[in-house]
């Protein structure tokens, strides 16, 4: 069957067709300490039971491969942007306290990449006199960023649950029927 095209990296999304045995985000080491335990577990003797044990160990791999992407896709609204939100307002506290523009630099360096783009455009440092003032100004409008993303990602959430939920169900019935 031919591929789709630019369908290449498909498998990689959740793993469950994937091609290669690890991906790049997962342990290697783990799959041999699994591969390992089997191994013990079983006493292969001969090709055809190490053949059989091998191929064991990565359907097992599969199956948690595929059980980690349920998880992921499941939880991953949940808490993704709740924590990027602490973290911004954590960044927002070490920033009320700095005095220098180097300080502050170093600050909003660290600020999600979003937000970094958005102070560029929105409060660039060249608008100000001083870099105090630059400073101030700078804290309550990235609050009120943070505040307007998690609005939104309160409010897309649900939409989020939903799509998630048709995909999680499709792929279901294909493990199921595989």
């Amino acid at each position: 069957m031919a591929r789709k095209r630019g369908g290449k990296n498909n498998g990689i999304k959740h793993g469950a067709y994937a091609e290669d045995l690890i991906l790049p985000d997962e342990n290697g080491d783990e799959f041999l300490q699994l591969y390992q335990a089997l191994t013990e577990e079983w006493k292969p003797v001969g090709a055809l039971e190490e053949d059989t044990v091998l191929t064991l160990t990565q359907c097992i791999w599969a199956k948690r491969r595929v059980e980690r992407f349920y998880y992921r896709e499941a939880t991953g609204g949940q808490f993704q942007g709740k924590d990027q939100i602490k973290y911004v307002i954590y960044l927002v506290e070490l920033l009320e306290k700095t005095k220098t523009l180097e300080d502050a630099t170093v600050i909003t360096s660290r600020l999600p990449e979003t937000y970094r783009l958005w102070i560029a455009q929105e409060v660039p440092r060249s608008n100000f006199q001083d870099d105090q003032s630059w400073i101030q100004a700078l804290t309550p409008r990235i609050i009120d960023l943070a505040g307007a993303y998690a609005n939104f990602a309160s409010a897309t959430l649900s939409t989020y649950k939903s799509n998630n939920s048709t995909y999680l169900r499709e792929l279901t019935a294909k493990k199921i029927t595989a």
